[in-house]
């Protein structure tokens, strides 16, 4: 009950100050928002100026650094496969991402030729 009694207390004290005081907190609100928009000026300015191009995975292609469309073409590899299993996957498989995903093959025969047999997961 003590809490409750000087909360309230505090509370109608605030108030009080607050409507006292309150053309003195006009001037320093007047005072804060130039500089608040100052420094988001120069905020906006740094993360622009420090922005790096999207790296592999956000919604670029790889290969040659263009935006993703629906439509495949034939100078971009649409399977990747893994040195050491001798397995294939799609580039939106989560295997596909292994350091050991180096091969490149643009049809799925074309992996089929060299040794390699699909993933599991993906079906690709």
């Amino acid at each position: 009950m003590k809490k409750i009694i000087g909360g309230s207390i505090a509370i109608i004290l605030g108030l009080s100050c607050f409507f006292a005081f309150f053309p003195a907190f006009l001037n320093l609100l007047a005072g804060i928002i130039p500089l608040i928009l100052i420094l988001a000026g120069c905020l906006t300015i740094y993360l622009n100026y420090e922005s790096k191009p999207p790296e592999c995975g956000e919604a670029t292609d790889c290969w040659n650094n263009s935006a993703i469309t629906d439509k495949p073409t034939d100078d971009i590899p649409n399977l990747l496969g893994n040195t050491g299993s001798h397995v294939f996957h799609s580039l939106d498989c989560q295997y596909s991402k292994s350091k050991k995903c180096t091969a490149v093959f643009n049809t799925r025969e074309e992996a089929l030729l060299e040794g390699y047999k699909p993933c599991g997961i993906c079906k690709p």
